[in-house]
């Protein structure tokens, strides 16, 4: 998949979210985020991914996280990234969270470059991706409807629809 294929998908052109991301970032990568979400929608609905993992600084992993985030429950779903452990981005972090089942590696570093510190949790979180799907069960059939309590009404809205 190509730069140019996830923002057509988005919606625009490589050229247009270039010139975007000076004065409108937040746009551009919304814009991108939409592309990638529907490619790996496509994807996921034609049986051809078992799996999605993302390497990412602060861009990057809300992009993945909203491409996750379309994912059905139990579908094997990794991020590593250098700002889920920083208090800043909590809020915003827990907007993706949420009801979601996306698993997360703090680098504890920046993911500029393949230093031996990215390059390890490169390895581990391939290794984890790995063990993900090829355990992957489908969760079994109930023959009773279950039911969700939680401190919050908007997750169990969430959890319902």
């Amino acid at each position: 998949m190509t730069s140019e294929e996830v923002v057509r998908l988005g919606g625009g052109t490589l050229e247009g979210v270039k010139q975007m991301l000076a004065k409108e970032r937040e746009k551009a990568t919304s814009l991108m985020a939409e592309g990638l979400t529907r490619k790996v929608r496509e994807l996921h609905q034609a049986g051809k991914l078992q799996g999605i993992i993302a390497i990412a600084g602060m861009t990057g992993t809300f992009l993945s996280l909203t491409a996750m985030k379309a994912l059905p429950f139990g579908f094997p779903k990794l991020l590593i990234s250098s700002v889920a452990a920083m208090p800043a981005y909590a809020n915003r972090l827990a907007e993706y969270f949420g009801l979601r089942d996306i698993t997360v590696m703090h680098t504890v570093v920046d993911t500029v470059g393949l230093n031996p510190l990215v390059r390890t949790l490169a390895i581990n979180g391939a290794n984890a991706i790995s063990g993900m799907v090829e355990g992957l069960q489908a969760p079994p059939k109930e023959t009773k409807p279950a039911i969700a309590i939680t401190n919050s009404a908007l997750w169990i809205k969430e959890l319902i629809m």
